[in-house]
């Protein structure tokens, strides 16, 4: 594959970030790097502003599919049911209440994130359920993006608190073949699940990530260079699995997740809307 355009491309993002975070400090937060401000910086807007990609007021659509392990395909839709909430749903039988897309929206300040956590120091982001008939906020979620890596929680209500035990989107400099990093989280048992895993208390999972290739991707807003990362979640209770496409204008753009009960859901990429 040629390696020129990607090459191109990264160096434009590099100079673009380097431009708009001259005043930028990020410290390792974890595994993450984040940035963080002085006591007199309080605008509401400064772990946005500097965006590239996920800027505020950037919307996009994602088409999902669950496949199962004896690989059926279904969507999922919620129920009145409290001991039901949710439900599979084979594609073939969709209805008007089935979900249809999932919505990613980029806020511009942090709450209602930030009233609750003072020291949230993240982009917020919202994830909306969309069918033929509503649109319904689900869940308040978290991104970090700055000129060292972008970092990415999924939504995780209903049955996508699955993907709590996969690794999460998550791309790290320097953008080349061969970069590896990791990453290690505690998953609490309240994400636990008798239709994937139980387990009780603090669920410690650590994951292995590299960047493994570039390609072109052909997806519903166009033809899109995009490094690969696949990653590898391990715990005791088994292993889960990341391949994730990423292109430097879009983000993450593809997502191929494979989960602990061997069933997998892939995200892609319908509208991208920019807020510029």
């Amino acid at each position: 594959m040629r390696t020129l355009p990607f090459l191109l491309v990264s160096l434009m993002w590099t100079v673009l970030y380097s431009q708009n975070s001259a005043s930028q400090k990020v410290w390792l937060d974890g595994d993450v790097y984040v940035e963080y401000f002085d006591s007199t910086e309080k605008h509401p807007n400064r772990y946005t502003s500097n965006n590239h990609i996920y800027k505020a007021g950037t919307s996009i659509k994602f088409d999902y599919t669950f496949i199962d392990p004896q690989g059926k395909t279904f969507k999922f839709q919620s129920n009145e049911d409290k001991n039901t909430p949710w439900e599979l749903v084979e594609l073939n039988k969709a209805s008007t209440n089935t979900i249809a897309h999932i919505r990613m929206d980029v806020h511009y300040a942090q709450d209602p994130i930030q009233s609750k956590n003072p020291s949230y120091d993240k982009t917020t982001i919202s994830y909306t359920y969309l069918n033929n008939a509503t649109s319904q906020i689900v869940s308040y979620n978290g991104l970090v993006e700055n000129e060292l890596n972008v970092w990415l929680q999924p939504p995780n209500t209903d049955f996508f608190g699955i993907l709590q035990l996969n690794p999460f989107p998550f791309i790290q400099a320097s953008y080349k073949k061969g970069n590896r990093w990791q990453l290690s989280n505690k998953v609490n048992a309240a994400w636990s699940n008798a239709r994937w895993k139980t387990w009780e208390g603090n669920l410690d999972v650590s994951f292995d990530y590299g960047i493994t290739g570039e390609r072109y991707i052909e997806s519903k807003i166009g033809k899109l260079p995009c490094y690969i990362v696949e990653a590898e979640g391990k715990s005791k209770l088994g292993k889960t699995a990341l391949k994730a496409y990423f292109n430097l204008d879009h983000g993450f753009v593809k997502l191929e997740y494979f989960n602990i009960d061997r069933s997998q859901i892939i995200f892609d990429i319908v509208e991208f809307n920019s807020a510029e």
